[in-house]
């Protein structure tokens, strides 16, 4: 095991986690974080707005631990590490793309929930905020050398992921066309199955 590589992504990962925290909700206008999932221009540019300021703070993370403690990372593979967090992080932030990976993923009712303190969309977000924190640590920590299998792995999840998405929505939409049982069609029990109240 090469100890340096792996000091470098758990630095960094650590780097961009605490970016992240900081990023999505300090750092976040409130007014962007009102409008970034509208649909339109309005809400496209509150998330763009939103995404640069959070890219911002992770960029300040990673330059203010490579000058406290001596990371040095390779110019391109942790811009690329952040374009991978900055696109992510848009498109969850948008709801709407998020909403319906839930669904293609049977975690429709949970994305729902909203009581006792849990809300299911906002832990659903933050996960996927986690996961891809953690594809973009590995990015930016692999350097050059590493940098095209770790892109080539986060793309396959990726298009793995709209996949799935598009044939779920494929089947609901074949589902609605399916005419429905009409309403005046009664479907009789046999005379021993019935319950008389």
């Amino acid at each position: 095991m090469n100890l340096v590589a792996a000091a470098t992504f758990a630095t960094v990962f650590a780097a961009l986690s605490a970016a992240h925290a900081v990023g999505d909700h300090w750092s976040q206008e409130h007014e962007d974080a009102q409008r970034k999932g509208l649909p339109g221009w309005e809400g496209r540019w509150a998330c763009l707005r939103h995404v640069l300021s959070y890219l911002a703070t992770a960029a300040a993370a990673l330059v203010l631990t490579g000058l406290y403690i001596g990371l040095e990372l390779e110019l391109v593979a942790a811009a690329a590490g952040l374009a991978v967090s900055g696109v992510s992080h848009y498109v969850a932030d948008r709801r709407e793309p998020l909403r319906r990976i839930a669904d293609a993923l049977g975690k429709r009712e949970f994305y729902q929930v909203n009581s006792n303190g849990i809300c299911g969309s906002y832990l659903l977000d933050q996960s996927w905020h986690l996961g891809f924190t953690l594809w973009a640590a590995l990015i930016a920590a692999s350097g050059n050398d590493g940098l095209g299998v770790t892109v080539v792995l986060a793309a396959a999840v990726t298009i793995a992921l709209a996949v799935k998405v598009r044939r779920f929505e494929r089947r609901g939409r074949l589902a609605k066309q399916v005419a429905p049982v009409s309403p005046a069609v009664e479907i009789r029990q046999p005379a021993s199955s019935r319950v008389e109240a």
